[in-house]
């Protein structure tokens, strides 16, 4: 278990200073940037699954396509 000591001795990945030594504000900006960069990095990440998932089945409908054929339907 984690307690509020040792969370204070983290270095806050948004600004680079120690969680302990934020306040409530400086706090809660850097929870917003942090937050606002994983939803985007999230939305990145989703339309490069969406990309890839349409180049697959395009490829698929190829495949399928050529092994009609090669069936003579």
């Amino acid at each position: 278990m984690i307690g509020s000591k040792q969370i204070d001795r983290i270095v806050c990945i948004a600004c680079g200073t120690l969680i302990g030594k934020h306040t409530k504000n400086g706090l809660g900006r850097c929870l917003f940037r942090i937050q606002g960069t994983f939803v985007a990095e999230g939305k990145k990440s989703a339309e490069g699954v969406q990309e890839n998932e349409s180049e697959i089945g395009a490829e698929s409908e190829e495949r399928r396509r050529s092994v009609l054929l090669d069936l003579g339907l």
